[in-house]
């Protein structure tokens, strides 16, 4: 399989966590182990996620908190829960949460495994569609039918940031904090000379002309399909 899957094991039990981990290094997906929210935090705000695998006990936030809020903000996340619960209630309100799939405890590793191979096919068909664009995070590049080009640090976080949203739409003020502008009608003037380039740039690897367009009085919605690595 190829190693472009990307999944986080969120389990506050590390002797659970390394072995879960080791379980899927084995089927060669890349995957980290974090403990709790706060760690997730800080993994996912330079690295993207395919597959979460996520324990609902957890220190702080707890599961179904943090797969309501990821939903909401990731809708192309795929949510794997794993948890001692196990009333149809509780399956319910799971699924409600954002689960992909809910799987009760002890589910063994290559339970889990399983789990993510079904979702693995569902992730290949997007990957084999080449109207799909990749976004390489770790060097900078978009690519697409019309080849492959450079983006700068702010166009990556804003592709990237538009790629993951809802409706892959971001208001004005939600992008200029990402590019680290002040919410002013000058930054705001700014920002859209900076869409501008990156919606040329999108437009050359994708072979599109419309790929970014702008929403009146509110911000700017992505209209191609990403993919990021």
């Amino acid at each position: 399989m190829p190693n472009t899957v990307n999944i986080v094991v969120v389990e506050d039990n590390l002797i659970l966590q390394e072995l879960m981990v080791d379980h899927l290094r084995q089927d060669e997906y890349q995957v980290h182990g974090v403990g709790d929210a706060e760690e997730l935090a800080d993994w996912m705000a330079t690295q993207h996620v395919d597959i979460l695998v996520l324990d609902l006990n957890l220190p702080g936030e707890n599961g179904l908190s943090i797969a309501a809020r990821l939903r909401e903000v990731n809708p192309n996340l795929y949510i794997v829960m794993l948890t001692a619960r196990t009333t149809e209630k509780d399956k319910s309100l799971g699924y409600e949460s954002g689960a992909d799939v809910y799987l009760t405890k002890p589910a063994s590793p290559t339970e889990v495994s399983g789990a993510i191979s079904s979702i693995y096919r569902r992730i290949k068909v997007y990957q084999n569609d080449r109207r799909v664009l990749t976004l390489d995070m770790q060097k900078k590049q978009v690519s697409g039918r019309g080849g492959m080009v450079n983006l700068s640090s702010s166009e990556t976080a804003l592709l990237k940031a538009l790629a993951e949203a809802p409706a892959q739409k971001l208001d004005y003020w939600r992008m200029l904090e990402l590019i680290d502008k002040q919410p002013t009608e000058k930054d705001k003037a700014a920002l859209g000379v900076q869409v501008y380039r990156l919606r040329q740039k999108i437009s050359d690897a994708s072979g599109e002309e419309i790929v970014i367009k702008a929403v009146f009085n509110e911000g700017y919605q992505l209209v191609t399909s990403v993919r990021i690595i």
